[in-house]
């Protein structure tokens, strides 16, 4: 690869490794698995552009790290789980989760769903995180996205709907319900 390439590797590795640092430590919970699921990512990466002898663009870039970023957190959690590990959650509910098994099943839907957030164009993102993360008002939202409060409710419910439909592409409905 030309020096060049890995002048744009390096640039897509500095714009994404703290996003995507926070996407898997909230998928796995354990900042060494994140650590390694980010460097298998990075490593993949670097490998499809040889294979593929192609140069990196930093938008379609972005897209494919994050979801082979996902898949490696999920085969991360699926092996915690053949191997009987659990991650505590410092939010486990004992009365909620009934076992160990449970809460790797938990923590996985929940992975993926963060994940596919992560996937979701920027305006989206952010109101969707402000509203269900921050307990924001359409109000709150509007001012801090400058837009109105009508646009709030038409931009969440794009979201919803582009998350439904991600999630409804990549699993079947009821191994996430």
């Amino acid at each position: 690869m030309e020096k060049d390439g890995f002048s744009t590797i390096e640039e897509i590795f500095l714009a994404n490794q703290r996003p995507m640092m926070a996407v898997a430590l909230r998928i796995l919970h354990d900042r060494e698995a994140a650590r390694d699921a980010l460097q298998e990512t990075f490593i993949k990466f670097v490998k499809f552009l040889r294979e593929t002898q192609t140069q990196p663009e930093p938008k379609q870039s972005r897209a494919w790290l994050f979801r082979t970023l996902k898949n490696n957190c999920i085969d991360r959690l699926r092996a915690r789980r053949r191997h009987g590990e659990v991650a505590l959650d410092k939010h486990n509910d004992s009365r909620s989760v009934p076992g160990p098994d449970a809460e790797l099943i938990r923590q996985e839907k929940v992975g993926i769903v963060i994940a596919n957030i992560a996937e979701l164009n920027g305006r989206q993102r952010e109101a969707l995180l402000l509203k269900y993360k921050h307990h924001k008002s359409y109000r709150e939202i509007a001012e801090i996205l400058e837009t109105t409060v009508g646009n709030v409710g038409f931009i969440l419910h794009q979201a919803m709907k582009s998350l439904k439909d991600q999630l409804a592409t990549e699993y079947k409905s009821d191994e996430l319900l």
